[in-house]
C-alpha cells in the first residue's frame, strides 16, 4: 500500500534558478536577471543553498548579511536595515510568494519546488605535470 504525500508535502510552486543565483523565474513567468545586482544576487544563492541542504533551514539576519556584504561591518540598526530592505527587493521581484520569514529566519517556502538550471559550476583543481625521468645514456 502507497501513501499519498500530505498536502503540506505536494509543491505548490516551482522556482527556476540559475545555479550562480544570476536568474531566476518562478512558475514559467518572466525570467527575472540578479546578474547585476550583487547583493541580492549573493543572498537569493545562499537563501537557495539553504533550501537544497535543508528545506525547512532558514538564515537568520547576520547569516543574510553576511551573505549579501560579506567581511562588511554594520551596526545591529544598519545591518537590520539594508538585510530587510533587501528581502523587500527580493519580493517586490516575484518572490512574494516563496521568500517566507519563519522563526528559523528567512527561507524559501518548503513546498516551493527548486530547480536549478545551467551549467554546474566546478573547482578547479591545480594541475602537476611529472616529466618523464629519461636515463643519462638514452638522453644522447
Amino acid at each position: 500500500m502507497k501513501l499519498l504525500p500530505s498536502a503540506s508535502q505536494i509543491p505548490t510552486r516551482t522556482l527556476f534558478v540559475a545555479r550562480d543565483g544570476q536568474y531566476f523565474s518562478l512558475s514559467g513567468a518572466e525570467r527575472i536577471d540578479l546578474s547585476t545586482k550583487g547583493p541580492l544576487r549573493r543572498i537569493f544563492r545562499a537563501i537557495v543553498t539553504a533550501h537544497r541542504e535543508c528545506p525547512r533551514r532558514g538564515l537568520s539576519v547576520s547569516a543574510v548579511f553576511d551573505a549579501g556584504w560579506f567581511g562588511e561591518r554594520a551596526a545591529p540598526d544598519a545591518l537590520a536595515g539594508r538585510v530587510y530592505s533587501a528581502i523587500s527587493k527580493l519580493r517586490r521581484l516575484g518572490l512574494g510568494d516563496v521568500l517566507v520569514r519563519s522563526e528559523a529566519g528567512y527561507l524559501l517556502d518548503p513546498r516551493c519546488c527548486v530547480i536549478e538550471e545551467g551549467p554546474l559550476l566546478l573547482r578547479r583543481e591545480p594541475t602537476t605535470i611529472i616529466q618523464p625521468v629519461v636515463p643519462a645514456r638514452m638522453a644522447s
